[in-house]
């Protein structure tokens, strides 16, 4: 559903030209549904082994992104769309970095676990 909103945004976005403040709250609220959900969605998969040490940080890192999309779109209403754009963009993109960081570190400490258990059966 929050997908949907996302998408009648950017419609009314590009017919309207410069759309009402309540649509760039509607938006931003849209995306931290979604992101919310992600969150949520995480607590009812199975994941391997490997991931449980992550699993926590990034369902609160979602969480966390999601209530700074929400305030920073009540917070901004009368910015002009290109900026308020600018700033959700860059949220999402710093989430990614942030939850990409969390990955990579999983994959090195699992390298260091293995690399240190096939020394110690040596």
């Amino acid at each position: 559903m929050a997908l949907g909103v996302i998408a009648v945004y950017f419609s009314r976005l590009f017919v309207a030209g410069e759309p009402s403040p309540g649509l760039n709250v509607t938006f931003g609220c849209a995306i931290a549904i979604f992101l919310t959900g992600l969150s949520l969605l995480m607590g009812l998969l199975v994941y391997p082994d490997i991931f449980r040490s992550i699993r926590k940080p990034v369902r609160g890192s979602l969480v966390v992104t999601a209530l700074l999309l929400v305030l920073w779109s009540i917070v901004s209403p009368r910015l002009e769309i290109q900026y308020h754009l600018l700033v959700i963009i860059a949220i999402l993109v710093a989430e990614i970095i942030w939850l990409n960081s969390l990955y990579y570190n999983l994959n090195v400490d699992e390298e260091k676990r293995m690399t240190s258990s096939t020394v110690e059966s040596q």
